[in-house]
């Protein structure tokens, strides 16, 4: 090695060269980074649980009900670095895997905490044993955050952790959001749904790729970081943000498969009204007649046809107790109203032998009828995992609901309508919510029930993931609410008409069915089989750089 030149090795990138002069007078970072480096491995442990919480802070801040637009390019910076110093100090693994545990569990304490309330209110468990139940939810999606923070030292110590990290967070979030009956709720990629041109750009991307490039420029500034902010990888911290920017603009330009340019519209161009009501009927513990009649009568005062053609839209749970077909007075007035000329998507639960099911039915003029019943239930809310081998999980989730899973995807049509229905939680699952549009959807719907959180995070949380599944298809989704927050959501992910929380009104506007398919619609997995190759690569490229002899070894 020439005398004036010192070799650096990142643990999360490889070897550098930086010439004497930089050694010599290190930057403000690198003396920092110098100064942890030679601590103690027992000095290093404490600063490293404080830097995970700090960016467990930073990072549930992004899922509050209002968005960030630049925090979440910035927050798990600091995690990720922490991972770099450990890499080049082979701290044990398990002390790493711990330091992303504890990072996921404060976390999601933070960003799920309305799950205490409803347990306690609407499960009616003690408050000491729903926090524990919180706890343990806790502790198993942070285990996520760990198995990323442990895998990035794998490929630090390999020198190609900068740029394969992000592939590691996106697949631990697909295997969140499978695993278990999954749970894909506040994705990386939702802390930007506000950004300009996120949403657009997702018809390409979709969630999971906006998830990959919120943690590329997260690891790029970490990277910058343990390099000392010095030249090189400020230069390369701006590629990186240029990148994005340049994949965001050519996403958000592509044409759909198989249509002329995304604004376009798509035939028929007959725009039927829509009338989407929300009557914020709270949800009640006990059978309440006075205050069920209440909410039942305003629900009808809100639901007159829009027009002959047109469709009102009630919001899940909205006629509860009352069952359709069943019940004469509920089946009166749905034929009052589709006697006007138009349909009515409500929900009711539905018998078919021994099996009941979480229905939603379309109930046409004349008194047809087509329904579609959920095929993914929530776990210990519409029926419990286990209950049959865990009876302690029964008693504990003992008001929970007994729904079976529906087996088919029923696309429910009227006049050019064809309606692709998620109910509730239906709506995180990106890749459920595209096969409808491959099954003929050209007009996204979901009813939910988000009357159980009260006025917390949660309603906005789930709204972000119906924008992204509006933006991800280019079809307008209708989203009806018990409670908030309904909305018109146009083909770009944007609240064209929205309701907030804890009012009653209706939406009434027309919408446009879409034929052509995007992408994501027809790829929905797409980042998902890329990340999969990105390590594949990662690994082959650590192997070449370990073995004896390949270049820049004799630097490490």
């Amino acid at each position: 090695m020439d005398h004036d030149q010192l070799s650096r090795h990142s643990a999360f990138g490889g070897a550098e060269r930086v010439s004497g002069t930089e050694a010599a007078n290190p930057s403000p970072g690198g003396r920092l980074r110098d100064r942890w480096l030679r601590s103690s491995p027992l000095e290093q442990r404490l600063p490293l649980l404080v830097v995970a919480a700090l960016s467990a802070l930073l990072w549930a801040l992004c899922f509050q009900a209002e968005t960030r637009l630049l925090l979440p390019w910035i927050a798990l910076a600091p995690l990720v670095a922490a991972s770099l110093h450990v890499g080049s100090r082979a701290l044990p693994g398990r002390f790493l895997l711990l330091v992303g545990w504890l990072h996921g569990i404060l976390f999601w304490w933070l960003t799920i905490p309305w799950i205490v309330p409803t347990l306690v209110r609407f499960g009616q468990l003690p408050v000491g044993l729903s926090v524990a139940l919180l706890t343990l939810l806790a502790a198993y999606l942070g285990s996520y955050h760990g198995l990323f923070l442990l895998a990035c030292r794998v490929l630090a110590r390999r020198g190609v952790g900068w740029w394969s990290a992000p592939a590691v967070w996106v697949l631990c979030e697909w295997l969140r959001g499978t695993l278990m009956s999954g749970f894909p709720w506040n994705l990386a990629g939702y802390s930007v749904v506000d950004v300009p041109g996120v949403l657009a750009a997702s018809q390409v991307l979709g969630v999971s790729g906006w998830s990959a490039l919120v943690l590329l420029v997260n690891c790029a500034l970490a990277r910058a970081w343990v390099d000392g902010f010095r030249r090189r990888a400020l230069l390369r911290c701006a590629v990186v943000a240029s990148g994005v920017a340049l994949v965001a603009a050519v996403s958000a330009a592509l044409p759909a498969i198989g249509a002329g340019a995304v604004g376009e519209g798509s035939s028929p161009r007959f725009e039927p009204p829509v009338s989407i009501v929300q009557p914020n009927t709270a949800v009640v513990l006990d059978v309440d007649a006075l205050e069920i009649q209440r909410g039942y009568r305003r629900l009808l005062e809100l639901s007159e046809c829009p027009g002959v053609g047109g469709l009102v839209l009630w919001p899940e749970s909205a006629a509860w107790p009352f069952v359709f077909p069943r019940d004469p007075q509920l089946s009166a007035d749905v034929a009052r109203i589709t006697d006007a000329g138009c349909a009515l998507l409500l929900n009711s639960s539905r018998r078919d032998g021994e099996r009941t099911y979480n229905t939603a039915v379309l109930a046409l003029p004349g008194g047809a009828t087509q329904s579609y019943d959920k095929m993914h239930l929530v776990p210990f809310g519409e029926y419990v995992p286990y209950g049959d081998i865990l009876p302690f999980a029964l008693q504990l989730a003992r008001n929970a609901g007994a729904f079976s899973k529906g087996s088919d995807l029923t696309i429910l049509e009227w006049g050019v309508l064809r309606l692709g229905v998620s109910i509730c939680f239906e709506i995180t699952f990106a890749d459920e919510v595209a096969a409808r549009s491959r099954a003929g959807a050209n007009v996204l719907v979901t009813v939910t029930n988000d009357a159980w959180y009260g006025d917390s995070s949660a309603p906005w949380q789930h709204l972000r993931a119906a924008r992204f599944r509006a933006a991800e298809n280019r079809r307008w989704l209708l989203r009806a609410a018990l409670t908030g927050i309904s909305a018109r959501i146009d083909p770009l992910g944007r609240l064209s008409e929205s309701l907030e929380l804890s009012e009653s009104g209706t939406i009434e506007a027309a919408v446009e069915p879409r034929q052509q398919l995007t992408w994501f619609s027809r790829f929905p997995l797409w980042v998902e089989a890329s990340c999969l190759a990105v390590l594949a690569c990662a690994g082959f490229v650590g192997r070449r750089r370990a073995s004896p002899g390949a270049p820049g070894q004799a630097a490490r």
